[in-house]
């Protein structure tokens, strides 16, 4: 039985004639040979990889929208230009879309960079496959939806990727599909993440995200909604929603984290406290800078 007829055992659930796209932004004007290389190797062949360039750094909310409309799978895929997708990653993924009915499926990185590594170890993703009610799967480097479910979004809302998220525009699309009762699967397949970093580039890469979660943040409110994307002293821990814990908050960001034995030396743990303060700047910036109505 061959890796295509596996994920095709339920026809009631996905097409007879499956095809898969993988889209892939670059600002680069090489491409992304390690990339792929990778998908190159699939267990499970793609129909179709396109490789959207952005030379103009319009974001990757752009490219990857571009890729929608060039695309022509039912399965779309989603990587990036410094990630390598193990073998078996698009065959595990619509399988679990497959098994749960599901309208997309995602997992996490392994990554290269120590001090990144070392940071992702410590939050604790799922070492289990599971419907995913608090957020996991918001990684666009490693995530496959139904190309129908993201039409649907489209239709109601104007766009798929919202280009006004700059940052963390992947959890706000995973959130926007659970807000409207969508299904999406965590996946213990996890995809390398090539990205090596410098403390100025670990500074401005945490700067950025806290920018991403001030939007979600306000996307939050705006909308009312009681789904939360992720957990945070900002709207729960615990997958249900609560008043945001702003002296905690406050403290840990620019004061703590005092995590100094989850990290292999000091200098990673200075790194990382630096970079706490940083992002507490970033979500500053970030509670300003864009018309919350921009944010939906």
């Amino acid at each position: 039985m061959t890796p295509r007829q596996r994920v095709l055992k339920h026809r009631n659930t996905l097409p007879e004639k499956l095809r898969v796209s993988v889209i892939i932004p670059t600002t680069g004007d090489a491409p992304p040979h390690a990339t792929l290389a990778a998908l190159a190797r699939q267990s499970l062949a793609p129909d179709e990889v396109l490789v959207i360039h952005d030379p103009d750094r319009r974001g990757s909310g752009w490219a990857r929208n571009r890729g929608i409309e060039k695309s022509s799978g039912d399965i779309l895929a989603f990587t990036d230009d410094d990630c390598c997708p193990p073998d078996n990653w698009l065959e595990k993924m619509i399988e679990a879309i497959e098994t749960h009915d599901a309208d997309g499926a995602g997992g996490t990185y392994i990554e290269d960079d120590p001090l990144l590594r070392e940071i992702r170890e410590n939050r604790g993703f799922p070492e289990a496959e599971m419907i995913d009610t608090f957020g996991h799967v918001c990684t666009t480097g490693n995530v496959v939806y139904r190309r129908e479910s993201l039409e649907d979004l489209r239709a109601d809302e104007g766009h798929v990727f919202n280009e006004a998220f700059r940052y963390s525009q992947d959890s706000h699309l995973a959130w926007r599909l659970r807000v409207r009762g969508k299904k999406l699967v965590y996946v213990p397949t996890h995809v390398r993440h090539l990205r090596r970093v410098t403390v100025t580039g670990f500074l401005r890469l945490q700067f950025n995200r806290g920018h991403g979660i001030a939007l979600l943040y306000r996307a939050r409110r705006y909308s009312g909604s009681t789904v939360t994307h992720q957990a945070s002293l900002l709207w729960g821990n615990s997958g249900a929603p609560s008043n945001p814990r702003w002296i905690k908050a406050i403290w840990q960001k620019l004061i703590g984290p005092f995590i100094r034995s989850a990290f292999s030396s000091t200098s990673h743990y200075l790194v990382f406290w630096l970079g706490e303060k940083s992002e507490c700047l970033g979500f500053l910036w970030g509670i300003v800078g864009v018309p919350t109505a921009m944010l939906m």
